[in-house]
């Protein structure tokens, strides 16, 4: 069963259709206008997202994506975030850190990778300032020393932190 939904999600267009309803619902005409695809091809794609339950046709002719569809673009978040950064996880061991992180590898896909260390502490401080509530974070060594008296204001007016 899985292999069958592999194979469906291989397909570069698929994936562009699934991912242009998980926006907004469509005809299959503006489908293929906008993915630049004959109306044949969007056809085709349709009827195959619609066999695995991807997609499903409205009464009014647009094509909407299911709930399954939607929870399967979510986890595909993850499989794209690990592919892309294949090399960091050849040599790196993710298996330390407790599973339900590791499950939500996806979520790193929007992230952005900061390498100069004052921008991170300036992108830090301007989060800790930013938090009404929680302030979560994890880093390499110790806090910067920089960053305690901000933290100390805040934890005084509430804030929890870890």
């Amino acid at each position: 069963m899985l292999e069958k939904l592999f194979f469906e999600l291989a397909s570069e267009s698929r994936l562009l259709i699934l991912q242009k309803l998980q926006k907004e619902n469509m005809k299959m005409n503006e489908i293929a206008r906008r993915l630049d695809m004959t109306a044949t091809e969007a056809f085709r794609q349709l009827q195959r997202l619609s066999e695995a339950a991807l997609v499903q046709k409205q009464p009014d002719g647009t094509f909407s994506i299911t709930s399954y569809g939607k929870l399967v673009l979510q986890l595909l978040s993850a499989y794209d975030f690990v592919s892309k950064h294949r090399k960091y996880f050849l040599s790196h061991n993710v298996w330390h850190i407790p599973t339900q992180f590791v499950n939500r590898l996806g979520e790193l896909s929007k992230a952005e990778l900061i390498l100069d260390a004052m921008d991170n502490i300036n992108k830090g401080e301007k989060m800790f300032i930013s938090a009404k509530q929680y302030a979560w974070g994890i880093a390499e060594g110790r806090i910067p020393e920089l960053m305690n008296p901000v933290m100390d204001k805040k934890s005084r007016k509430g804030l929890k932190s870890r």
